[in-house]
């Protein structure tokens, strides 16, 4: 089984020293951010040489983070890379910037600092990825109003608005991972799926866990979970 998404992408102004662009490939997907001289010309670099990296994705987070260490030079801002592998999405942030979970009518932020995490997604959820410029000049309540039930692209078509209206960071950049549907990989037979897995002793459903330091409105709360050979689960580092 693998994620048919829903993908869109977000690039505000940019000027000779601030630019940002989004990653649309068939196996991988992410955000950069530059602030250097000659920034467009050093992204453009970049992002040729993830393109040839991320031909034949990793396929463990690990492996995504050795990769997207590897690739950062100085001035660069934000590296955000997600790679799906069946029902799961690694996703890694170099930098700054953040990665924002839209489950039902919940915006969540699941990354707010460079770290990894990855986690089982489910058909409507909404990773929005965002680069440096884009977190300092959007609010969180602005985020929560231009996503409201929409489909990626006008998602993005919102917030490109609200960056060139607003006077958004040069540099701004972002992309939204819509989970469409799952389809069958070739040869996989449809297996029916359990509602719950158990960590140690406690059993606990196989969803995103948000960190503490949403809005006090918001449950707060925070674990981690291992993974091993027999399931799926979140890891949050």
């Amino acid at each position: 089984m693998r994620i048919k998404p829903d993908v869109a992408s977000v690039v505000g102004p940019s000027d000779d020293a601030h630019w940002g662009q989004a990653i649309l490939s068939p196996t991988a997907y992410g955000v950069v951010e530059l602030s250097a001289l000659d920034a467009q010309r050093s992204g453009i670099e970049l992002l040729t040489t993830l393109s040839e990296r991320l031909e034949n994705p990793p396929v463990s987070l690990h492996e995504l983070a050795e990769l997207s260490r590897d690739v950062t030079f100085e001035g660069v801002t934000t590296i955000l890379l997600l790679v799906p592998v069946g029902p799961i999405v690694y996703v890694v942030l170099s930098g700054n910037g953040a990665v924002y979970l839209k489950r039902g009518n919940t915006l969540s932020c699941l990354l707010q600092k460079e770290g990894r995490l990855s986690g089982e997604v489910k058909k409507g959820d909404t990773l929005l990825l965002a680069s440096d410029s884009l977190c300092r000049s959007v609010s969180q309540d602005t985020l929560l109003g231009v996503f409201d039930h929409l489909a990626s692209k006008d998602v993005a078509e919102k917030l490109t608005l609200v960056l060139h209206e607003g006077g958004g960071g040069p540099g701004s950049a972002a992309l939204i991972f819509q989970v469409d549907e799952f389809v069958s990989t070739e040869g996989e037979q449809d297996m029916p799926r359990r509602a719950a897995e158990v960590v140690g002793e406690q059993p606990m459903e196989t969803v995103w866990r948000i960190p503490k330091w949403r809005p006090p409105h918001w449950n707060a709360f925070k674990t981690r979970v291992f993974q091993s050979k027999r399931k799926q689960s979140l890891v949050l580092v």
